[in-house]
């Protein structure tokens, strides 16, 4: 009677008290050691590694309890003054559209935002920063939109008059 093999990971491995096949594939058997703990050692180090440079990569840096001084100004080019002028025009348009608002809650969210626009208008005259005023731009923008579709009278249709029936009966063309 034949042996039968035993299979284990997947490969067959030959009983020891049989014998091996003097041919057997070298995949079947395999002497060498195993790579196991090298791999440990390196994982070990590297999550010591880790653990230790942890505290240093996500520490806060608290200073000194002093100031810091603001960022130098830079003065603004004719080009920045230019379009921060396109920003105070839109923002005396979205003023203009003021005394047509009539409701107080309305109009108070109005007045807190243009005072904000104009708090950012000055703080981008001093240090400019063009993705900041493109920010503002849009800003005021869409504020304006938003106040002008909010003084605009809702599009609703006049109420429907009820159709009178007629006493007439269908001719008989129109069926």
């Amino acid at each position: 009677m034949k042996p039968r093999s035993v299979y284990h990971l997947g490969f067959p491995v030959w009983p020891l008290r049989w014998g091996a096949p003097h041919a057997r594939p070298r995949a079947w058997t395999s002497h060498a050691p195993t790579q196991t703990g090298k791999h440990c050692v390196f994982l070990f180090a590297f999550v010591l590694a880790v653990a230790c440079a942890a505290p240093a990569l996500v520490a806060q840096d608290y200073g000194d309890g002093k100031a810091k001084p603001p960022p130098a100004a830079t003065p603004a080019t004719a080009e920045q003054l230019a379009s921060l002028r396109a920003v105070d025009v839109r923002i005396a348009g979205l003023e203009a559209l003021l005394p047509k608002i009539d409701d107080a809650a309305q109009k108070s969210g109005v007045v807190s935002g243009i005072a904000d626009f104009r708090k950012r208008r000055a703080a981008l005259e001093k240090n400019f920063d063009p993705g900041l005023q493109e920010a503002l731009m849009h800003a005021v923008i869409s504020r304006y939109q938003t106040t002008a579709l909010w003084l605009t009278p809702p599009r609703t249709l006049p109420p429907a008059t009820a159709a009178k029936p007629s006493a007439a009966k269908p001719s008989a063309s129109s069926r």
